[in-house]
């Protein structure tokens, strides 16, 4: 999952659903759970709910974008943070593992407690879901495995080419269209190069995340 760098609150909000340019203008067009790229129909998501917590229905900083997927999924459903991970507070892309089916899970090399938080993350928009457990609208799995494959050919062309730049900016704009930021920043994890442009491509993702090099670290002043 994609860690993200909110920028100040642009204006303050009648309606919650006066934010969503704004959202997508700081973060880019693609949900902040499953990564997936929309031109349109992304909802402005409420981290605490605005059931529960009123209070907040217009707070910026409560505020992510989602999919209708993920954000039906989540409903009301909510961690306090101190039992919760967030894209725009934790280095998100540290504490989940993606591989070349469309799994997505809580990667292995956490402590317990980070652990528990990225399994809670992980569980509040379903990310886990695959064939025996998505429903038949539920194709979001189905399409990171289709990015996956989609990322490796591309890296097999890449890598016979001698890694050109023309190649790069091909791999990027992929990505960019696609989405699944976390798909093709594990597809090519041994290229730099590769790394810090799909960085900085995608719209306010935290580079104080990253070393130089494109490898993720923890966030500054956070647990991970």
């Amino acid at each position: 999952m994609r860690p993200v760098d909110r920028t100040p609150a642009p204006r303050a909000y009648k309606r919650y659903s006066d934010s969503i340019s704004d959202l997508e203008q700081c973060f880019g067009k693609y949900c902040s759970y499953c990564e997936r790229y929309f031109p349109t129909a992304l909802e402005v998501e409420h981290k605490a709910p605005k059931e529960r917590f009123p209070h907040l229905e217009l707070e910026w900083k409560n505020f992510l974008l989602a999919c209708k997927t993920c954000n039906i999924i989540k409903n009301d459903n909510y961690h306090a943070d101190e039992h919760m991970l967030w894209p725009d507070k934790h280095n998100t892309v540290l504490v989940l593992a993606y591989t070349r089916d469309g799994l997505v899970q809580p990667a292995c090399n956490l402590g317990l407690e980070v652990f528990r938080r990225a399994s809670n993350l992980v569980k509040l928009v379903g990310l886990d879901r695959h064939p025996q457990q998505a429903t038949k609208r539920d194709e979001r799995w189905m399409q990171r495995e289709a990015a996956w494959r989609y990322a490796v050919l591309l890296s097999l062309r890449f890598r016979s080419r001698g890694v050109p730049k023309c190649m790069i900016q091909e791999i990027v704009m992929a990505a960019q269209n696609i989405g699944f930021f976390s798909v093709w920043l594990t597809v090519f994890r041994d290229y730099p190069n590769v790394k810090r442009c799909l960085i900085s491509a995608f719209p306010e993702t935290a580079k104080s995340c990253f070393k130089e090099d494109g490898t993720p670290i923890s966030r500054p002043n956070a647990v991970i």
